[in-house]
């Protein structure tokens, strides 16, 4: 599905205005209808016998003004809070006040800490809270009455629907700009917003809703947008049916460099996953004295011993074997448990340099990169700046590439998965809850599978297989990280369904994922997903 940023939104907005001739005041009547919806639907269990709405002076307000009313129309006891002077109000905002208060809806103006104390217990005397006081134009943190009324809403105990976005949050980037409303419902119109997806502004929209405001379905087709947040039932298995003459050969022959001693599990994980996404050939590359653990371990792969350091790491004389494989082979997976010793990272650069082939790099492969103030920018560099090369970090290993606080990542997510893929003209999977997927031309998408049981050793290193089958195969980077993290997630959270997410390990995703094929490859596979609603999703 298509996210997009409020100059996006605002885009067609205009568009189905000067296009189609539908009146702004149709739009953000619909809007209204479609939230009072949502809202009696939602809360329909719970109550909402009697709701407060909250409304800022701008077109968020006005939906507020046209969610009281509708709400009021169908029974129930509607309080209307403006955080504003009522003179301040213009457009179709001013419009669907006048018609509220010509109704006989109680209106009560909130525009100063003084008016918010009279207010607060009538405010909070409700089964239900809207939000619409800031939308998706804020660009700065809330300050005044406004920032008073979120700390109120923060506070209270009554479930909250935001309008379109939760005040408080960018629409644009996912960040959280200052006092924002933690909502447990949110309705959004005609396209998700960005911050509805990416974290950590998505914590705050408990559960989305996408509604249709009868903008014209060739209007939102149109939407230019280089984002997408990717949900089930979206994705499709990307390779047609196999034929009754193939060979292993033409299914991808994946080499992998990985592992040192202490840390072999996490190379057999990824040539595990790899080989049960499909790859057709894996090899290993190890550390000699590796060898005799691996080769039981997952015995459809080959291994091929190398030398090693004291410490039984990759050692520099491994270097020219390496590449020699390589050569032979249509993809490259590098980095899960290579180690920390200096002899094993330059070796890691070292085959980056060199190795002209599609090329997943995780773990000790990044720390190398890390390790070397411009190997990052090397890496977008001629001759290898169109290889496909997948970029897998989690928040810690991105702040080192990117040499910035882990809390600027953690904050500021999409901008970072974009910045790192812009440096390394590379593919990167941020990961995380809501990984995203950024490519070096702009594109992003993010992931809306997985659970919190994900959240332990060996996890990253079945994605990177996952994705290294997918390169040996054929598909280009972007593909690759899109699908790789999809599948990665849905096989976790059909473990967490199967097993419980305390004690879920890295291996039960693999035995997860033949059956997840079959169902996808499936000819009898079906979608089922509402067209008016974004897929409910736990924080």
């Amino acid at each position: 599905m298509k996210v997009v940023t409020s100059h996006v939104m605002q885009r067609l907005d205009r568009e189905a205005i000067e296009l189609t001739a539908i009146p702004g005041l149709v739009l953000m009547e619909n809007a209204g209808l479609r939230a009072a919806d949502a809202i009696l639907d939602v809360f329909r269990e719970s109550g909402a016998g009697a709701v407060s709405v909250v409304c800022g002076k701008g077109n968020n307000g006005g939906d507020g003004f046209v969610i009281a009313r509708h709400l009021a129309n169908r029974g129930a006891s509607v309080r209307v809070f403006v955080a504003a002077d009522p003179a301040t109000l213009q457009g179709e905002a001013l419009g669907n006040y006048v018609i509220a208060q010509k109704m006989g809806l109680e209106i009560r103006q909130i525009a100063s800490p003084e008016e918010l104390e009279q207010n607060r217990a009538d405010l909070l005397s409700c089964d239900v809270l809207v939000d619409a006081l800031l939308g998706t134009g804020l660009r700065a943190a809330a300050t005044g009455v406004a920032a008073a009324i979120i700390a109120v809403l923060r506070a209270s105990d009554r479930p909250i629907c935001a309008v379109d976005v939760p005040s408080g949050v960018s629409s644009d980037t996912g960040q959280i700009i200052g006092p924002a409303v933690a909502a447990d419902l949110t309705v959004t119109f005609g396209l998700p917003k960005v911050g509805l997806a990416v974290y950590p502004a998505a914590a705050l929209a408990g559960r989305v809703r996408v509604v249709d405001i009868s903008l014209p379905a060739a209007v939102l087709a149109g939407a230019d947008t280089p984002y997408a947040i990717l949900l089930p039932d979206e994705w499709r298995w990307p390779f047609p049916p196999r034929s009754l003459d193939i060979h292993k050969g033409k299914l991808g022959k994946l080499l992998v460099v990985a592992t040192s001693r202490g840390f072999t599990g996490a190379g057999i994980m990824a040539s595990h996953a790899a080989m049960r996404m499909g790859a057709g050939l894996v090899t290993i590359a190890c550390p000699a004295s590796c060898n005799n653990a691996i080769e039981p371990a997952i015995i459809e792969a080959m291994t091929a011993p190398m030398p090693e350091t004291d410490q039984g790491t990759l050692s520099a004389e491994a270097r020219e074997a390496i590449i020699d494989l390589s050569d032979t082979r249509d993809a490259v997976l590098l980095g899960p448990g290579l180690g920390a010793v200096a002899e094993t990272r330059r070796l890691a650069l070292d085959i980056l340099s060199l190795v002209n082939r599609p090329m997943v790099v995780d773990a000790d492969g990044l720390n190398a990169l890390a390790a070397d103030p411009d190997a990052l920018q090397r890496l977008a560099d001629p001759p290898f700046q169109s290889r496909q090369l997948v970029l897998t970090p989690h928040h810690g290993e991105a702040a080192r590439l990117l040499g910035t606080p882990v809390t600027e990542v953690s904050a500021r997510q999409l901008e970072s998965a974009l910045e790192l893929a812009r440096r390394s003209g590379a593919t990167v999977v941020l990961k995380g809850h809501r990984s995203v997927v950024a490519a070096p031309d702009g594109r992003a998408s993010i992931n809306t599978t997985g659970n919190p049981g994900m959240a332990t050793g060996g996890m990253g290193d079945v994605l990177t297989g996952i994705i290294g089958a997918f390169l040996g195969r054929g598909l280009a980077g972007y593909a690759a990280a899109v699908g790789g993290t999809y599948l990665h997630g849905l096989a976790g959270d059909r473990a967490a369904a199967r097993l419980g997410q305390e004690s879920l390990i890295a291996t039960d995703l693999l035995g997860e994922l033949p059956a997840l094929l079959r169902h996808l490859t499936s000819a009898e596979r079906t979608a089922s997903r509402r067209r008016d609603a974004w897929t409910e999703i736990p924080r």
